[in-house]
């Protein structure tokens, strides 16, 4: 399970620990932002450190779960928080590249996270529309296509993301009704990507 905006800080004395669920997270340096990962005990998986994006105004967190399946393939689990600027164009290069390595990598990868950019001007903005085109021609395709942010001053808007390279007739992805916010949680549940021992949930939620 993802969560971005967690606000956490190194001094915080809160308990967010969940019973059988490790959490990892990287915390922001304001009064904003954070990620963290609750990732269930069962799973063998490593911190991905040189996977991070290495740019200001954002916190990331990516993990590489070890897979049972035969194919071996890697799964790299990762959570974005890319705090609201009008200047994101240092992020999409940074986050191309990052797709461009795990591409050539052939790993699969699933992304998720408060990006902060409204794919609903795609073909409108040049800068959503480039980057939008530069993900799909490196394979990765974003699962949430209806708004996630809801204001009443403002237009409903996607700022909130799912990417992924894996096509899987047992993904189930969903944005969950949530009125005592403006911004609604999503999920993505897969079946048999990692081929976890029995009675493990393998959901990816933020």
């Amino acid at each position: 399970m993802a969560i971005s905006e967690t606000k956490l800080k190194s001094k915080c004395c809160t308990n967010v620990q969940i019973p059988n669920y490790n959490f990892v997270h990287v915390d922001s340096l304001t009064n904003a932002g954070g990620v963290g990962l609750y990732v269930n005990k069962k799973l063998q998986y490593t911190v991905g450190q040189d996977l991070e994006l290495p740019i200001d105004g954002c916190e990331s967190l990516f993990i590489e779960v070890k897979s049972n399946n035969v194919s071996g393939k890697k799964c790299i689990v990762g959570v974005i928080y890319r705090h609201p600027s009008p200047n994101s164009q240092a992020f999409q290069l940074a986050f191309t590249n990052l797709l461009e390595i795990m591409h050539s990598e052939k790993s699969n990868y699933i992304i998720g996270g408060d990006i902060n950019l409204n794919f609903l001007k795609y073909q409108i903005d040049t800068h959503i529309t480039d980057y939008v085109n530069s993900i799909l021609s490196l394979g990765c395709i974003s699962l949430i296509n209806k708004p996630t942010r809801f204001s009443s001053t403002h237009q409903h808007s996607p700022l909130d993301h799912i990417y992924t390279n894996i096509i899987d007739d047992n993904t189930t992805t969903g944005i969950a009704l949530y009125d005592i916010s403006t911004i609604s949680p999503f999920l993505q549940t897969l079946i048999s990507i990692l081929n976890v021992p029995e009675n493990t949930d393998q959901k990816f939620a933020v």
